[in-house]
């Protein structure tokens, strides 16, 4: 406020000071969205319309225009570029102080002309400095600081309305939700600690961390401990849920940290499961001392517990009635939420299922035709027979563009009809069938070979944070990078995701992932016992990955 403005109004806060008592001695605070209101600590503002203005009236209920003296008749507006001050706010009405051509006077608007008012939330901290806006996605109005404690009033678009503290007072603005969301509503203020992506370190042995089992994205997967690997399936997100408890999410899965049946009894297991909001998947943190806590599930008082205070990979992690042991303590460590998680699971599945019904159709030929290879004559002396049953499109280069569609369309029943000849015969190759999997995903994927594959090609995208240094080749890639960062990369892969390597111009998709390991499917050559050009779900460890030149790719944009 500056100085002129402050002489303009001396007179009136001299009234003012005179009635507070009535306006305020037995208001008390109607919106808890807002922090306590006086005559010196105000909220200053501006009303929602940008182009109406709006009427002030004299009394809470919204009657009769005028000041709270309604003989001096005069102008009672408040025009779009009025910054009003405001000291008391309820449901239906606002008093508040707003400038005229003779100084600032006083008066009751709607609440509604000012804020919507549905969004009331206990003051926040930001942990950023953020700009504000007089309107939602208007002019700037300021901004607030790194540490704030900020009230949010009401959402409008992609904008959050927001009370935070200026000189001493108030203002009342928007920031983006998109910054909201980021910066302030993601602490807690009331929980034992901040929302955020934490592993779960045993007090038993702090090399062992909590985990989901093979990484698995299902119901029921169990939580267990387990060497800590850095893998996605050892982080949880945290979320207190204003209530003394937290929900715990598995960063891998999305699933969150559920005890079986809600049991009671000791011994009862602890998985993942999909929320619900059950006390089952509600847990309060208690202080254990030393940096440890223990977390204790509401639907039974009893505590999470290392079965047996054994530290190793793959001891089950139980409910058991609290008893102080190092079996009941955890360090929360927080991590960095990792990229790339759980984008698009849906979309994630049709692909991987597409692949996996193009490798398990079942065939059999009415005539016996040669393999094609490289389109020589004598192929690799295989023979599609006639009589036997093959599984999955076989295995061709010049007929690559068959789909899983195409196929069934030259079948009758499980008989295949033809074309039978060498480079005629419907088929497809690893990456063909890959760009088919994505297609069911993007229609516009180009069905492209292997080379098309790398992110160079703008196809696809790096998973993890290795560098492809725009090659196209994946042993120049592996050998730049390092033994190390590809397999930090290859942590962070999802069904879906692809493993490409310029060692035979080959390319799988994964179909799972786990602790070490990945399982994939992918088109390639035959196999007599497998009666099949397919194989699925095949695992591989990251360390074979590694020594074949695989680097982590995925489709850009699930």
């Amino acid at each position: 406020m500056d100085i002129k403005k402050k002489k303009r109004i001396l007179p009136l806060l001299i009234i003012f000071a005179i009635v507070q008592v009535l306006v305020f001695a037995n208001a008390g605070r109607a919106d808890a969205a807002v922090p306590a209101l006086s005559a010196k600590v105000y909220i200053r503002a501006y009303i929602l319309s940008s182009k109406n203005n709006i009427s002030v009236y004299t009394s809470s209920s919204l009657t009769t225009h005028g000041t709270a003296s309604p003989k001096k008749a005069y102008n009672a507006l408040v025009y779009p570029e009025d910054e009003v001050y405001i000291y008391k706010m309820d449901n239906e009405s606002t008093y508040i102080s707003y400038p005229t051509s003779s100084g600032r006077k006083y008066g009751y608007i709607k609440t509604s002309a000012i804020t919507s008012n549905n969004y009331s939330q206990k003051a926040k901290k930001s942990s950023a400095k953020i700009t504000t806006y007089k309107r939602a996605g208007g002019e700037v109005y300021g901004s607030i600081s790194k540490g704030d404690m900020v009230y949010a009033t009401a959402q409008s678009g992609n904008y959050t309305q927001v009370v935070y503290p200026v000189d001493n007072v108030y203002k009342m603005g928007w920031i983006t939700t998109k910054n909201y969301n980021q910066y302030i509503n993601t602490a807690s203020t009331s929980g034992i600690i901040q929302n955020g992506t934490y592993k779960l370190v045993s007090a038993i042995d702090n090399n062992y961390v909590w985990d989901i089992k093979s990484a698995s994205l299902e119901d029921g997967a169990n939580l267990q401990l387990y060497k800590d690997t850095g893998n996605m399936a050892q982080h949880f997100i945290f979320t207190y849920n204003n209530n003394g408890y937290y929900t715990i999410t598995s960063a891998r899965s999305n699933k969150v940290i559920d005890v079986s049946g809600a049991g009671t009894e000791d011994g009862t297991n602890i998985w993942q499961y999909t929320p619900n909001g059950s006390t089952a998947q509600q847990w309060k943190i208690t202080d254990a001392g030393s940096g440890y806590c223990t977390l204790i599930s509401r639907c039974n008082g009893k505590a999470a517990d290392v079965t047996g205070g054994v530290a190793a990979s793959g001891t089950n992690i139980q409910i058991y009635s609290l008893n102080g042991t190092a079996s009941q303590k955890f360090k929360l460590v927080k991590v960095a939420a990792q990229q790339n998680n759980n984008q698009g699971m849906e979309a994630r599945k049709r692909a991987v299922s597409y692949m996996e019904r193009m490798a398990s159709v079942a065939w059999t030929p009415s005539v016996s035709f040669k393999h094609w290879s490289y389109g020589k004559k004598n192929g690799n002396n295989h023979i599609w027979a006639k009589g036997t049953t093959y599984y999955g499109i076989p295995y061709s280069q010049t007929t690559r563009k068959t789909t899983l569609e195409k196929f069934q369309e030259n079948m009758s029943g499980k008989t295949y009809k033809g074309p039978y000849g060498q480079t005629s015969y419907m088929g497809n190759d690893c990456s063909s069938a890959i760009s088919f999997a994505y297609r069911q995903v993007n229609s516009k994927f180009p069905i492209t070979n292997t080379t098309g594959l790398y992110p160079a090609k703008g196809n696809t995208k790096r998973v993890g944070s290795y560098k492809d240094y725009g090659m196209v080749n994946s042993a120049s890639i592996c050998n730049k990078n390092g033994k190390t960062a590809i397999q930090n990369s290859y942590k962070q892969l999802q069904p879906g995701d692809l493993l490409l390597t310029s060692d035979h111009a080959h390319v799988m998709m994964v179909s799972d992932a786990g602790d070490g390991y990945v399982k994939v499917t992918h088109q390639t050559t035959y196999n007599s016992k497998l009666h099949s050009t397919w194989r699925v779900n095949e695992k591989w460890s990251y360390s074979s990955l590694y020594n074949a030149k695989f680097i982590p790719v995925t489709m850009q944009g699930w």
